[in-house]
């Protein structure tokens, strides 16, 4: 989706079982609740035991001159895996729920708006694109997905239907001095699962899209009224329902 989601970088700190050196801000929003600074000393604790977090500041040792955390000034206004523009997109209430647009109400989150052109954005739409609830491309994971968009040998989720077993095979998931190949038998995991997908139900194909607000259920619903990916492009139904928001 293309959301720059702000992290902090911690002092490693042994947390229930693991150490912890980082953690999700979640967005800006987040961190001004919290009231979280540069150089701040916190608290961190694992939600549900699994997934760390800042918990509370220990405001009684934040250093002098402290500054907040500006996102769209760290990163100079730009998205930092392409360079792109980034912004925070319009909503508007609609028949009781908020919906992405052009009022005059602002999303919290920043995102790039080079939708086109960000590795970063390819990576997730083809991670996405090959998950269990979408095409379940068995073998094709975050690191693979990185791989073929770094390689060139990607440029939309649907060049993987162009994907020869002898390059994918040859495929490096590591560095260029440190070369760890793919191989064959994962490679030919990845090809017969793409061979299914081109089965696969209606439903699957528009939730693989990563079309905003479209999960698994709404892709359901969004099956069962019409008979082709063509037929939803072209729907009059939505257009309709668009209008009327």
């Amino acid at each position: 989706t293309g959301v720059l989601t702000p992290v902090a970088e911690l002092e490693p700190v042994f947390v229930q079982g693991s150490t912890i050196a980082r953690a999700t801000l979640h967005n800006e929003d987040e961190i001004r609740r919290k009231d979280i600074r540069i150089g701040d000393t916190v608290v961190v604790r694992k939600a549900g035991m699994v997934i760390p977090e800042i918990f509370e500041v220990v405001k009684t040792k934040r250093p002098p001159g402290a500054q907040e955390f500006d996102l769209f000034k760290h990163v100079g206004g730009k998205c930092p895996a392409c360079g792109g523009p980034i912004a925070k997109d319009k909503i508007k209430s609609s028949a009781g729920k908020m919906s992405r647009d052009t009022g005059s109400e602002e999303e919290v989150a920043w995102r790039c708006q080079n939708i086109a052109g960000c590795p970063a954005q390819l990576t997730r739409r083809v991670e996405y694109f090959a998950q269990r609830k979408a095409l379940d491309l068995e073998s094709l994971g975050d690191i693979v997905a990185e791989k073929l968009v770094e390689r060139g040998l990607v440029k939309e989720p649907l060049d993987l239907f162009d994907l020869k077993l002898e390059v994918l095979g040859k495929l490096n998931l590591g560095t260029d001095d440190e070369p760890r190949t793919f191989g064959e038998k994962n490679a030919t995991k990845i090809l017969d699962a793409l061979q299914r997908a081109k089965t696969a139900p209606l439903s699957r194909w528009i939730h693989a899209l990563a079309i905003a607000d479209v999960g698994e259920a709404t892709a359901k619903q969004l099956a069962a009224t019409h008979e082709s990916l063509e037929a939803l492009a072209k729907s009059e139904v939505l257009r309709d329902i668009r209008d009327l928001g």
